[in-house]
């Protein structure tokens, strides 16, 4: 729910000495967490369907999940090691996913 999204993103906004920005996602809430050059977008299960289309949901306590997003050179690149390293990754709009499954509920998101 958004309440307790926004309570998860203020404590990580706090680092950051920012207030997180809500927004939606096709319906869903999110706040996104601004960071400097990695922002952090947290939403819901239905919110991630939306951001990250394809990337599976796992079953958690709490219904919040978070996305990550890096900069790369070379998308192709960074695919190529996160495969060699064992790291399952998805496609989507942005670039390259890592489920948040694989990352305790944070989905790493590479683009360029």
């Amino acid at each position: 729910d958004a309440a307790q999204l926004e309570s998860v993103a203020k404590r990580y906004a706090a680092v950051f000495a920012t207030a997180p920005q809500p927004g939606q996602l096709g319906g869903a809430p999110h706040f996104d967490v601004a960071t400097g050059n990695t922002p952090i977008r947290f939403t819901t299960a239905a919110g991630l369907a939306q951001l990250l289309p394809g990337v599976p949901a796992t079953a958690r306590p709490q219904p919040c999940f978070a996305a990550l997003f890096f900069r790369t050179a070379s998308v192709a690149a960074t695919q190529e090691v996160l495969r060699a390293n064992g790291v399952p990754c998805i496609a989507v709009p942005q670039g390259l996913a890592v489920a948040p499954g694989q990352d305790h509920g944070v989905a790493l998101v590479f683009g360029e």
